[in-house]
């Protein structure tokens, strides 16, 4: 999954600074301090990675969607959400929609085709608030909900589209991934566009 995957390159990257900041000298400790903050930090993202990879790897479970007229539907009462799927674009095979979660954190994978390019989803749904989104997002408001996204990546290698939005319910922080392979551009068809697909079809309700 791509937050996880991003999460560990971070790591790793943070971790090659204290390497070069210990040959300063004396008069660079500020500098030496700041690496060593920024490794504990890398070692705390390592973990939650860690502990995340527990849980997909203890909790899986295959979904079979709602049909609801033109679109898959799935419902989660507990968190107060749902989000419609359009059926002419994501599947509802068991094997091709995954959950995985605990009583903090929730995981969903839905995946799909739109003419020749595959489509993604994943959800990272946590118990926690604070600081749910980076701080270089634009925000925007759909159905009275405020998204907050990421400008769009688009890697020319891989022809790989993808762009994280986030908002906050009731506590739960919605970090939502959308990727699209083998397209062109990082001009997505507006078919395609994650508002359409995704954020319009993004319903909030009480939870239980």
């Amino acid at each position: 999954m791509f937050f996880y995957q991003q999460n560990l390159k971070i790591s790793w990257k943070l971790a090659d600074i204290v390497t070069t900041t210990t040959k300063a000298v004396d008069g660079q400790l500020a500098v030496i301090q700041e690496g060593i903050k920024q490794i504990n930090n890398a070692w705390n993202e390592l973990q939650g990675t860690s502990q995340l990879s527990n849980l997909i790897k203890n909790s899986k479970e295959e979904m079979t969607l709602v049909n609801n007229g033109d679109f898959y539907v799935y419902e989660n009462t507990k968190i107060g959400f749902s989000v419609k799927l359009p059926n002419n674009m994501f599947l509802n095979n068991p094997a091709d929609n995954l959950t995985f979660g605990d009583e903090q954190t929730v995981i969903l994978l839905f995946n799909g085709q739109y003419q020749n390019y595959p489509l993604h989803v994943a959800m990272l749904i946590e118990n926690d608030k604070q600081n749910c989104w980076p701080d270089d997002v634009s925000e925007f408001k759909i159905n009275d909900v405020s998204f907050k996204c990421e400008s769009a990546f688009f890697d020319d290698k891989s022809r790989e589209y993808h762009i994280n939005c986030y908002v906050v319910k009731d506590n739960w922080c919605f970090d939502i991934e959308y990727a699209v392979n083998d397209i062109k551009s990082i001009n997505l068809p507006k078919e395609i566009a994650v508002e359409n697909v995704l954020l319009n079809n993004i319903n909030f309700v009480l939870s239980n």
